[in-house]
């Protein structure tokens, strides 16, 4: 969760001077609900939300917790809804059919994509940009919930927001 509301103040931070910066916020958040929503869905209409709570976000500390969750629908949809490949796919196909959120769409999302690189080191999925063509991964400097990371996180957080708010008075 704390990933989740990083990655939208992170959007708006970055897009906050844009008429259309709520979008950006959106498609920033649409990598994590992508996979996240229906993973979530499947393991409580199947019973095994269970798993997920034993499991830990990060492999190191998993050696068997979601095993399974990780190998069937939940890392399928969390590889193509992190992929680079796909999203930059569904990109051009907005840039083709529907110009006006393309930008917004290849802003918020790679903007997501690039966090998740760096900061999912022994995440439970991986990070593998190259997805379905590739099963290359990414290893990550940092996990996102690393307590020095949330803090620093956060204090950067604070400042951009002080200065966008300073700016406007």
């Amino acid at each position: 969760m704390v990933d989740l509301i990083s990655h939208a103040l992170w959007a708006f931070a970055f897009f906050h001077n844009l008429s259309n910066a709520w979008l950006y916020v959106l498609f920033t958040l649409l990598p994590d609900l992508l996979w996240g929503v229906p993973s979530f869905a499947f393991l409580i209409s199947t019973g095994r939300l269970g798993e997920l709570r034993k499991a830990r976000w990060r492999r190191s500390q998993n050696k068997d917790g979601v095993k399974d969750f990780r190998s069937d629908l939940g890392g399928k949809l969390y590889h193509l809804s992190h992929s680079w490949i796909a999203m930059g796919f569904v990109g051009a196909l907005l840039f083709i059919f529907i110009p006006s959120i393309a930008l917004p769409f290849i802003g918020g999302v790679f903007l997501h994509l690039a966090f998740d690189l760096f900061l999912h080191k022994d995440s439970v999925f991986g990070q593998m940009p190259l997805y379905p063509l590739s099963s290359f991964r990414v290893e990550g400097f940092i996990h996102w919930s690393d307590r020095r990371l949330i803090i620093l996180n956060y204090a950067l957080l604070t400042l951009a927001y002080f200065i966008i708010i300073a700016g406007r008075l």
